[in-house]
């Protein structure tokens, strides 16, 4: 295609005598340098486009300059050519098929100019997509029997039934593979081993390109599986799999002779099985027994879980009822007669009266109501602290044996300092039962001084009481009441005031700060200066190793780099200032033991380890790849038609080093083939034996003739093929005899046979 120009657009005015001839604006020129007309690519390899730009008016760089395309419309747009008018611009992303690249320069005034290029873009085959569909998360296999796996498939190039779905799994190796349909659903199906598998499906499309995915995929025992649903299967102790009613956690409804929560026992816990082993049951007729030396069964039993119960048993003090009359302990010593819950055993000091047992509540009666033997302790009658004062009067004993006469009046009778006899103390009581507790004039009452400010000091206005009242302090003596952080003692402060109240403002007050030159907050031990704030860029510590690199500090994180490689191992790592020896700040490095092992490395077949860091070992085209070839049908020979692969080793299909074969998806075509066939290979060809050529397995032709010599009646030709060779798998008559018939005529003896090949 030739390039296109436009010639400069220029304006004459119309001239008279004395006129001369204006210009009034010329179009810019344009001229594509690179690349050639007719240029070539392939999809995503980068394409330069260069070209020449000028104008008459203005300077080249303030042209504008657009790239577009007829096929995929604007490339770029808004660029200007450099101060010599050269603009390029290079791209990757041509879609595939003929392009006419058009290069548009446009001047102040709107004038413009064109340049274009043809290049043709090839498309490259795509790897195709593939889903698995099943199995999916949830979904399980079952020993022993074949689950189909299924997955969909689509290719920008191949028709999905050119594409072949391989499965694999982890553990049993290659399993089953499949061609897709005409919607690109491939299924096959398999039965694999019991256990958990890694499965990966790959997909081969018609130009050698695949795709993988993987799925994690379990295979269960048939005694796990659950197959009457009731949530549980043999393994997890269901004892009937074929019904639901049997199972672990199912209701034994006893009486039926039927076990059916699988415990191994019919109608446990039922009011006709004896559970306690006493030969009784709840109800009759009973079914059975814990205990097998029983005999005959009998119903009655009002407690069922203790062998001491059933009917006619002996009564003893346990708290049962063993002889199920209903009544519990009768006839016993820990049985309770008056009815107030405790017997002679339980400390009843009188079971005749209900009122009277250990815990009542002792009164002012005469009586020792509570069975400790006191009378009317603690009752208003008793005077329980032993200070000879009781609440009322007349008291009726004491606590203190000495006391003599004892008087009413007592306004605390727990406490011995309590009584209308004793002196008011600072204790939080009312000692001398005055009505009132800890007045000023107590003893051992204390002066408290006002504070208004909380710190502790107070002014001269003060209060005398036990108890440090609110906002009041044990110390006088503060000389600002309104500011917490000033009092005697305080702390001097740099902020311009009389914290420690010793007349004086700041005295001998300073801090240090240490510069801090990188910004990362830790202070350059050399560089100190001694005042009350921090100037700008200094810092309160002297920590930093390192004051021109803001890295480098006491928080920094070192990686060690053993193999001297320059990069760090993730796992090991201090934290200080100064570089220790043999670490570096990075941890990128995936094999500290080996410096051939690092982020960009070259990858090698010749070591076995992951040199580049990219979670791979010997990926495909690494260092001293081997060009392995796919052998679909595992006839050793190997085939061009889905590429080769730069391996360290064979894997997967691509596991030969030849690329012989004529037709990969059958085993019996190959080079060297010695048979003979009637039909055609997958490819269409009879060539089985890979030489290039339909070698035909006979193209004798036979025939039959009068013996001119009379020494038989038919000349037998060689036996052969009945007038002409027919083609590879064509039907024909072959000649296998002659015999001559009572019409006189030589007649041949012939069978329909099919020509092979190879």
């Amino acid at each position: 295609m030739s390039h296109l120009r436009l010639l400069p657009l220029v304006l004459f005015a119309a001239c008279g005598p004395n006129e001369s001839i204006k210009v009034i604006n010329s179009a810019p020129t344009v001229s594509l340098v690179s690349p050639p007309d007719g240029t070539t690519a392939l999809e995503g390899e980068a394409i330069e486009f260069e070209a020449q730009a000028n104008d008459g008016e203005q300077s080249a760089e303030t042209l504008m300059v657009t790239w577009s395309s007829d096929k995929d419309g604007v490339l770029v747009d808004g660029v200007m050519p450099d101060s010599f008018g050269v603009v390029s611009f290079a791209t990757g992303n041509l879609t595939p098929g003929n392009h006419v690249v058009t290069v548009t320069v446009v001047d102040d005034d709107a004038a413009s100019a064109t340049d274009a290029v043809e290049v043709t873009v090839t498309d490259v085959p795509d790897a195709p997509t593939l889903q698995i569909a099943h199995p999916v998360p949830g979904e399980y296999g079952v020993e022993g029997i074949d689950f189909e796996f299924v997955t969909l498939v689509s290719d920008e190039q191949s028709p999905p039934v050119e594409i072949v779905v391989s499965w694999e799994s982890n553990v049993d190796g290659a399993m089953c593979s499949s061609p897709a349909d005409l919607i690109g659903q491939s299924a096959c199906a398999f039965s694999l081993t019991i256990g958990e598998h890694l499965l990966t499906a790959t997909a081969v499309d018609g130009d050698g390109d695949s795709v993988s995915e993987s799925v994690f995929f379990i295979v269960l025992a048939d005694d796990e599986i659950d197959d009457d649903g009731d949530g549980y299967s043999e393994i997890e102790g269901d004892c009937d799999d074929a019904n639901p009613a049997f199972n672990p956690a199912a209701v034994d409804y006893g009486c039926n002779a039927v076990d059916e929560d699988c415990s191994g026992t019919a109608d446990e816990g039922s009011t006709c099985y004896d559970d306690d082993g006493d030969c009784y049951c709840e109800t009759a007729p009973c079914t059975g027994g814990a205990d097998p030396t029983c005999g005959a069964l009998l119903g009655g039993d009002c407690d069922d879980t203790f062998e001491v119960v059933y009917p006619g048993s002996p009564e003893v003090c346990d708290g049962l009822d063993n002889d199920c009359d209903i009544t519990v302990d009768e006839d016993t010593s820990c049985y309770d007669d008056d009815g107030d819950g405790l017997t002679d055993l339980d400390g009843d000091c009188d079971d005749g009266d209900a009122s009277v047992f250990p815990g009542a509540g002792e009164a002012p009666d005469g009586v020792d109501d509570d069975c400790d033997g006191l009378v009317d302790e603690g009752t208003t009658a008793y005077d329980d602290d032993g200070d000879c004062f009781c609440e009322i009067a007349p008291c009726t004993g004491s606590a203190e044996a000495t006391c003599g006469a004892v008087d009413g009046g007592d306004c605390n009778d727990v406490e011995l300092a309590v009584s209308p006899a004793a002196v008011e103390v600072c204790d939080g009581i009312d000692n001398n039962c005055a009505l009132g507790i800890d007045e000023a004039s107590a003893v051992g009452a204390t002066t408290f001084y006002y504070d208004a400010d909380g710190d502790g000091w107070g002014t001269s206005s003060s209060l005398v009481a036990c108890t440090k009242p609110a906002n009041y302090a044990e110390y006088t003596g503060d000389c600002n009441d309104a500011s917490i952080s000033t009092y005697p003692g305080a702390p001097e402060a740099c902020d311009s005031v009389d914290n420690d109240c010793d007349l004086s403002v700041d005295e001998g007050v300073s801090f240090a700060y240490w510069r801090d030159a990188d910004g990362d907050g830790y202070g350059n031990v050399s560089i100190r200066v001694d005042t009350c704030s921090p100037p700008a860029g200094y810092v309160a510590n002297d920590d930093d190793c390192d004051d021109a690199d803001s890295a480098q500090h006491p928080n920094t994180r070192w990686y060690l780099d053993s193999d001297g490689d320059g990069y760090g191992n993730p796992s090991v790592s201090l934290t200080q200032c100064a570089q220790p020896a043999s670490y570096v700040m990075n941890a990128t490095d995936c094999n500290d033991g080996s410096a051939a092992a690092k982020p960009g490395a070259t990858e090698t077949c010749s070591d076995s380890i992951d040199n580049d860091c990219d979670g791979t070992i010997n990926e495909e085209n690494a260092s001293g790849c081997t060009l392995y070839y796919a052998d679909n049908d595992n006839d050793g020979y190997g085939s061009n038609s889905l590429g080769s692969k730069c391996y360290c080793a064979a894997t997967g299909v691509y596991d030969v080093v030849n690329a012989s074969d004529c037709y990969d998806y059958d085993a019996s075509a190959k080079p060297g083939q010695t048979a003979w066939f009637t039909g055609a290979h997958g490819g269409g060809t009879f060539d089985w034996n890979c030489d290039g050529s339909e070698e035909k397995n006979t193209s004798t032709i036979g025939g039959c003739d009068w013996d001119i010599g009379w020494s038989s009646f038919c000349n037998e030709a060689p036996a052969g093929w009945d007038g002409s060779v027919p083609s590879c798998g064509s039907n024909r008559q072959w000649i296998w005899d002659c015999h001559f018939d009572f019409s006189f005529s030589c007649t041949k003896d012939t069978y329909e046979a099919t020509q092979s090949c190879r």
